[in-house]
């Protein structure tokens, strides 16, 4: 990852600089300066092209502004039939660790099912858990599996307090705040300045990168 990211995970029709602008399959990549993942998204799977979607995913990963894969995951309060979500998501896994490109990770009820495939995955997989909200005791099992956790508008305090910083992100996904305001949250709840978390999140996209 490249433009010092400072926001991992961005929707909306406005495109942001130092984020990465998700797009979900099928959908036209924008023009302009900005970077980008692709991937299906989990409400996509009970659509009946999926075979057609993941080849365009295939397709974007070749244009150079694309950093990341996803989002994609599981979600087990919408979307087609879990069985169907977990296949597709393992052809996501496959393909970020093929590319070597970080794989954005939607994840609603699902943790018991994602960690066992983080695992199964290894260290040649770099997962984002996206928009986490959980409590310490489900982001410590995340990490322990391998994963990066980011932070969006809404958040738990305790959980914020002990991610290490070397595996912290921030989003705004389809937050209209500004990421600073985000991060000056997540500084507050650290107990740190946002200069340092933004310091941070940098050099994880850059590590990511490697």
């Amino acid at each position: 990852m490249t433009n010092n990211i400072i926001d991992i995970h961005h929707h909306g029709a406005e495109l942001r600089a130092n984020a990465v602008n998700s797009v979900m399959a099928g959908d036209h990549i924008p023009a302009g300066d900005y970077l980008f993942s692709v991937g299906i998204h989990p409400w996509q799977t009970d659509r009946n092209d999926l075979d057609r979607l993941f080849e365009t995913v295939r397709q974007a990963i070749e244009d150079p502004r694309v950093v990341a894969i996803g989002e994609a995951g599981i979600d087990r309060l919408r979307g087609g039939d879990i069985k169907l979500q977990t296949e597709i998501f393992e052809r996501h896994i496959d393909l970020a660790v093929e590319i070597g490109k970080p794989l954005i990770i939607h994840n609603v009820r699902a943790t018991d099912l994602i960690i066992p495939m983080l695992k199964k995955a290894g260290k040649g997989l770099k997962p984002i858990i996206h928009g986490f909200r959980g409590k310490p005791i489900e982001a410590q099992q995340l990490i322990d599996a391998g994963a990066y956790i980011s932070i969006g508008q809404y958040f738990n305090q305790d959980t914020a307090k002990m991610i290490p910083g070397d595996r912290l992100f921030a989003e705004t996904d389809e937050s209209v705040l500004p990421t600073n305001d985000i991060i000056k949250a997540i500084a507050n709840a650290r107990q740190t300045t946002p200069e340092k978390i933004e310091g941070q999140i940098v050099l994880n996209a850059e590590l990511l990168n490697d």
